[in-house]
């Protein structure tokens, strides 16, 4: 986030000093007309306050000025993770880092995008969806939550969204009528590679 002070003529502002005063925060640009105050993720749907106090020397007088800006929610489209080929434990401790954010989050649904190569044979794929039901199972996470999606690649890949109530899917080109519920797994996913 920037916050600047700018005046109709640019030369007027040579010669003032700034005093900027932001709570709670680090900035850069300290006594410039110009200062950046980097948020996070965790900065999302708030608001940032900056307070500068300008002193010109010459006339002997200083101008206080205050402003706010508000911080952009973190998007719903921002996938959680994304990984390639991955050994079995490595996924299920990033499937346990997706459990632990829906936790926090009861109104977000996790969906798995799973794409393949085009050398992994059906049982290959099999078992990697199979590896992934296994732990939601093992860990007694809720199944309506959880959500796959077959996509198509060229090597395989999977990306984890973590997806609000009411999102609309296409946005992040899922087609919602594809979704597999974990719920429904062990009915769809044994015709989910029939024609592969």
């Amino acid at each position: 986030m920037e916050f600047r002070v700018e005046a109709d003529i640019p030369e007027a502002l040579k010669g003032l000093k700034f005093d900027w005063k932001v709570d709670g925060r680090s900035f850069s640009g300290q006594g410039t007309p110009v200062i950046q105050i980097a948020t996070e993720r965790k900065d999302a749907n708030s608001n940032i306050t900056a307070e500068v106090k300008i002193l010109g020397e010459a006339a002997k007088c200083s101008v206080y000025l205050s402003d706010s800006g508000g911080v952009a929610p973190r998007l719903p489209n921002e996938s959680l993770d994304e990984w390639g080929k991955l050994d079995p434990n490595d996924i299920r401790g990033r499937l346990d880092v997706l459990f632990s954010s829906l936790s926090n989050n009861p109104k977000y649904e996790g969906v798995l995008v799973l794409s393949f190569g085009t050398e992994e044979t059906r049982a290959y794929k099999l078992r990697r969806l199979n590896l992934i039901y296994n732990h939601i199972i093992f860990r007694k996470f809720d199944q309506r939550r959880i959500s796959f999606f077959l996509g198509k690649d060229t090597f395989e890949r999977t990306v984890v969204w973590q997806i609000p109530a009411g999102f609309d899917y296409s946005e992040i080109g899922i087609d919602e009528t594809k979704l597999i519920k974990a719920e429904e797994f062990k009915i769809k996913i044994t015709k989910a590679f029939e024609d592969k």
